[in-house]
């Protein structure tokens, strides 16, 4: 579908009443309707009815559609004689042509001035150019702009609108040769003194632009002082940036994501913030340790943290490393992948009687240490050698009370049994030892009151004494 405007094209028409127009062929010296129309095709037409001498009496103008081969359609009814409604056509003769209608014409007065669709003309409507709608006011300064335009290699197109000082809001792709942006898209702002946007903007530019690449939103400062902004840019390939910015004394970067050092954060200049280092180095060299990264919390003033980081001795271990600081220093627990994990206080339970209930005394010690033994072992899993007790030998010694079975790897269904290896042992142990001191301490008592239970026997007599 199409609108046609075509010269010297005109047809007669047998059509009675007010429907669809039958097209009865191109009148002497003009075309036909099918010669410029394709089947929805849509056109400006003008209709009169002829008397007897040949002359007009009734019209029509409209919008009509060419909705068959030989018929066109009245579809709107611009004006007519018959007080702006379809004329009624009788058995007389009557022609329909192509036409530009009154209201489709936009009048271009001497003056440059122009008006669409009526009204008081006050601006103008200037073309810059072949591909260029430039929008000026009375005075003939540019205020808004709808184009395309530049020079080889340098394309730019955009829509905009412009103050008098020729400072830009706009939307904008390409470039437009004043080095506002280059090889990239602009949406709105204001230029300073270099011609680069200073806030609300959008711009990608390539290697060749002047000023930094950038996705900003820097809103005017309001009266609160709040003035976020989101920006990702890049001065010629040595910085590379996405940040959340608040105008706000203290907290300024509230996100900032730095593709060159590697490291995103969350933080206010003196406040809370959260940082995540990425990896910096990697080398597949045995022995040689690749940093894997870190990420980083902090209370106000950032003397007190916590960070925990990946790192890797190659062909040895990776481990995972959690460091706790504070104004007095800090300590890492250090977590690896053949299992051993190392704190350098050492690991403390739980012990306080306010939160245990039954509480009695290890009976038995003594039979149940006989049905433990002590072992070292090597692994089948790939973890490190290792000793102590067995979770068999204490299950059938105190019970199924004192181990527990665990999933190591969630994508198996194998279990494996777990005891505290370091509460069974200090409670036996004790416990033990305790029934031990217990038995020293009576036969002590029984050497002091000269109760051994030692016979005295009589030596034997010799024969002939």
């Amino acid at each position: 579908m199409a609108l046609k405007i075509a010269d010297r094209v005109k047809e007669a028409t047998t059509t009675t009443g007010t429907g669809p127009l039958a097209l009865a062929g191109a009148v002497q010296g003009f075309r036909p309707f099918s010669s410029v129309c394709s089947v929805g095709d849509i056109v400006y037409y003008a209709l009169q009815v002829l008397d007897a001498s040949g002359n007009p009496t009734d019209w029509e103008t409209g919008v009509g559609t060419y909705s068959a081969a030989s018929t066109l359609t009245r579809t709107t009814i611009l004006a007519s004689s018959n007080a702006g409604s379809a004329i009624n056509l009788g058995a007389g003769p009557a022609q329909v042509w192509l036409d530009l209608v009154a209201s489709s014409i936009v009048p271009v007065l001497p003056n440059g001035a122009a008006t669409i669709g009526g009204g008081t003309v006050t601006n103008n409507l200037a073309f810059k150019g072949a591909a260029n709608v430039i929008f000026l006011d009375a005075s003939a300064n540019e205020f808004g702009y709808i184009g395309a335009w530049g020079t080889a290699g340098q394309p730019a197109s955009g829509i905009g609108f412009v103050d008098h000082t020729n400072t830009y809001w706009n939307f904008q792709v390409g470039d437009s040769g004043n080095s506002v942006m280059r090889g990239g898209l602009q949406l709105g702002g204001a230029l300073n003194t270099q011609g680069v946007v200073n806030y609300g903007e959008v711009q990608m530019r390539s290697a060749s632009g002047n000023a930094t690449s950038a996705l900003r939103f820097y809103p005017p400062t309001a009266t609160d002082g709040f003035s976020p902004y989101l920006q990702a840019f890049g001065d010629g390939g040595s910085l590379r940036q996405i940040n959340l910015y608040s105008g706000i004394a203290g907290d300024q970067n509230l996100l900032l994501f730095d593709a060159k050092n590697r490291y995103t954060h969350y933080y206010q200049t003196n406040g809370p913030f959260v940082q995540v280092l990425h990896n910096v180095n990697a080398s597949g060299t045995a022995g040689a340790v690749n940093d894997g990264g870190e990420y980083q919390m902090a209370l106000d003033g950032r003397n007190q943290s916590v960070a925990i980081a990946l790192v890797e001795l190659v062909g040895q271990y990776t481990q995972c490393q959690i460091t706790v600081t504070d104004t007095s220093g800090g300590h890492g627990f250090i977590f690896r992948n053949n299992g051993v994990g190392y704190a350098p206080g050492g690991w403390q339970t739980g012990s306080d009687i306010a939160v245990k209930s039954n509480v009695r005394r290890l009976a038995d010690p003594l039979t149940k240490m006989r049905q433990m033994g002590g072992y070292e072992w090597e692994r089948t899993d790939g973890h490190a050698p290792g000793c102590g007790l067995m979770a068999q030998d204490v299950e059938r010694a105190m019970g199924t009370q004192y181990v527990h079975k665990v999933r190591p790897d969630k994508n198996k269904e194998e279990t494996v049994k777990t005891i505290d290896v370091a509460g069974i042992a200090a409670a036996l142990h004790h416990e033990a030892i305790l029934a031990l001191l217990d038995r020293i301490e009576t036969l002590e008592g029984q050497l002091a009151d000269g109760l051994t239970g030692a016979r005295v026997v009589a030596p034997k007599k010799k024969k002939g004494a």
